[in-house]
Parts: C-alpha cells; sequence; structure tokens
C-alpha cells in the first residue's frame, strides 16, 4: 500500500516517540537500530518535551544507531523533517547518547 505524506504534517511524529503524557520516560535502551527517514518532525523525542506533564526522562541511552538521511525537498538533510531528535536531555541523569551516525556514517548529533 501507497502511503502520501505531507510534510511536515503529513506522517507519524516520528519513528520512536518518548512522550511523557502518563509517566516519566525513564529507563529505556535504544540500541543497534535502523532509523528510517519519515515526513514526521523527528526520527526520535528522547523524553523530555517541556509541553508533557512528564518532562524529566531521565536513563535514556541511544547506542550505536544508524538514522537514515531524507532525500530533498527536505531541508536540512536529516532524519525527520525538522530534525534528527529532539527533547532529549544531554544533561539529565543517565542520558547517553554514543556511537549514533547517519547512513552515510557522518555522525549524528543530539
Amino acid at each position: 500500500m501507497q502511503r502520501s505524506d505531507f510534510p511536515p504534517d503529513g506522517g507519524c511524529s516520528a519513528d520512536l516517540t518518548g512522550y511523557g503524557d502518563f509517566t516519566t520516560i525513564h529507563d529505556n535502551l535504544i540500541e543497534k537500530n535502523l532509523f528510517k527517514a519519515t515526513t514526521g518532525g523527528f526520527c526520535a523525542y528522547g523524553g523530555s518535551s517541556a509541553s508533557k506533564p512528564y518532562p524529566n526522562a531521565y536513563n535514556i541511552v541511544f547506542k550505536d544507531n544508524v538514522f537514515e538521511r531524507a532525500a530533498a525537498p527536505q531541508h536540512p538533510p536529516s532524519c525527520g523533517y525538522y530534525g534528527t531528535i529532539s527533547d532529549f536531555n544531554v544533561n539529565a541523569p543517565g542520558n547517553v547518547w554514543t556511537n549514533n551516525a547517519f547512513d552515510n556514517g557522518i555522525p549524528a548529533l543530539p
């Protein structure tokens, strides 16, 4: 089935969402995944969305993941329409971002 996307609002929010709607997001290991390019806002949300009732995610580890680069017309060329990851607090206790890269080998930064 072919799906028609109309960015930036035509797809899902992200390949992986960590929304603190009902409880604090914590103790998640996201390791060795391929995040496919999406017309959603980002490829992943890291759990610290200020607009959510529970915005203080902790012990979230992104390790050894590959983020597919989106083709034009997305700008900049990242995994999601607006970027690769959002709401990942690098300073939260236990949060780690290590060895994540785009599919062309360039490091993907939070």
